[in-house]
């Protein structure tokens, strides 16, 4: 086996024997599920033919489910033949990289809890929707944007009522992004309960490679290598941050809780500051599978820094910045801005009932092709069906503008049972994808649809 394979291969085969080894038993009934599908998908102008078959196990604290997902191309519909790029076969681009081998890892994970409260989770997985803290550094940050780049993260979180944390990694095989937050709660054994709430922590995030000035070849455009990364010098990137929060008032239906952060940035040689003040409301009217969350965020920030720096497009703006004027890194443009401070303002609002969950968000700033909309929503409709779906809009300039310019970044999922074990899937995304032979990222509608079968064994 190529020695560059044999760490991901040697680690998914550790992970999933943990994931699936005997727990304790008695805290829930084991459990073996198997499952397959098949359908057709359209991918950066390919059509394919698709098969996916799993199996699911859960055993006490520990769960984990292997996989086997193909790709045939049966079309090639931009008739290119550039490097395996078009033809016919298997999708080259689903297995071009050592990380991609985890694929058939689906995930691994130890999730634990005791009656005290204590609490910790270990999972391997691709990450999505990660958040540190308040935001202020790593919000919603998602690994699988570009799905020619497949990365399988890992998570570790603990709380032990006085002290935790939360740290990850982007990518087990690489761990180029790293990021942590630790907490601590001085006054947790005490009888007042603002004094119990209060919680100071400290966040950090490295990118060991980020680039901030991409290579260009002699007719001035971008170049990438055979994987789709792009070529560039680069650095490490560093954000790091304080925070602080107390819930301030607590009635049995709502909460109140004040917050605060403050962050530093390096990127290369340059540097910036920023702080956040914000305010959150939390409401559970009578019961707690029915709540809301309302928050509200005053900004401001120099230099490099940026509020939630490694966000829900960083994987993609680390090769393009999502915005006007010239192709350039979200490094590259932090630091070619021109001085003075950038104030705004973050509007969010989130909820669940049952097991349906939906959360937006909106910030406006007092500068150019900074706002951002997001949008996240879960609803299961009933037991039988499903849709998730996310929409961004990135890089416009007040609400006027939220519909005219700036780049859309949107993906749903809907499963739905037709007739048992029988169920019918449609995916659809807005994608990013690097094409051989081409001058950087190009966006295409990609979308897949099949059937799936699935038994408890």
């Amino acid at each position: 086996m190529n020695k560059a394979l044999k760490l991901p291969v040697i680690f998914g085969l550790f992970v999933v024997l943990v994931a699936t080894a005997p727990g304790d038993l008695q805290a829930e009934p084991a459990s073996l599920t198997a499952s397959a599908g098949a359908g057709m998908a359209q991918r950066a102008g390919g059509v394919f033919s698709t098969l996916d078959l799993g199996i699911d196990g859960r055993a006490g604290d520990f769960s984990g489910g292997v996989r086997l997902p193909v790709q045939f191309r049966v079309l090639d519909l931009n008739n290119d033949d550039q490097r395996g790029a078009g033809g016919t076969g298997l999708r080259h681009q689903d297995w071009d990289e050592r990380s991609e081998w985890l694929r058939f890892l689906r995930h691994a994970t130890w999730n634990w809890s005791d009656r005290a409260g204590n609490r910790a989770l270990i999972r391997v997985a691709p990450l999505a929707g990660v958040t540190l803290g308040h935001g202020a550094i790593v919000s919603r940050y998602h690994g699988l944007l570009r799905p020619d780049r497949y990365k399988a993260g890992a998570r570790v979180k603990f709380d032990a009522a006085s002290w935790g944390g939360d740290f990850f990694t982007d990518d087990v095989t690489r761990a180029r992004l790293i990021a942590g937050r630790v907490f601590l709660r001085p006054f947790a054994d005490s009888r007042r309960n603002i004094a119990r709430t209060f919680t100071i922590g400290a966040t950090a995030a490295v990118d060991r490679q980020a680039p901030f000035s991409a290579n260009l070849d002699a007719g001035g455009d971008r170049t990438y290598d055979d994987t789709g990364l792009l070529n560039a010098t680069r650095s490490i990137n560093t954000v790091a941050g304080i925070d602080v929060g107390v819930e301030l008032v607590r009635d049995p239906a709502f909460s109140i809780v004040p917050y605060g952060d403050a962050t530093y940035s390096h990127i290369a040689s340059a540097a910036g500051m920023g702080a956040n003040a914000g305010l959150r409301l939390h409401v559970w009217p009578g019961r707690r599978d029915r709540s809301f969350t309302a928050r509200w965020e005053i900004r401001a920030f120099d230099g490099t820094a940026l509020p939630g720096y490694f966000d829900t497009m960083y994987e993609v703006e680390q090769a393009r910045w999502l915005g006007t004027g010239p192709l350039r890194t979200k490094a590259e443009t932090l630091r070619a801005r021109d001085g003075g401070t950038v104030t705004g303002h973050m509007f969010a609002l989130s909820g669940r009932f049952r097991a349906a969950r939906m959360a937006t968000t909106i910030e406006l700033y007092d500068a150019d092709n900074l706002d951002t909309f997001a949008a996240w929503i879960e609803l299961p409709y009933a037991d039988m069906v499903r849709l998730r779906a996310m929409v961004t809009k990135r890089r416009f300039t007040g609400l006027g503008d939220t519909l005219s310019a700036g780049e859309w970044t949107a993906a749903a999922t809907a499963q739905a049972e037709i007739l048992p074990p029988f169920s019918a899937y449609l995916e659809v995304q807005r994608a990013w994808h690097v094409t051989p032979g081409r001058n950087g990222l190009e966006t295409t509608w990609d979308g897949a649809f099949g059937l799936m079968l699935s038994r408890r064994l």
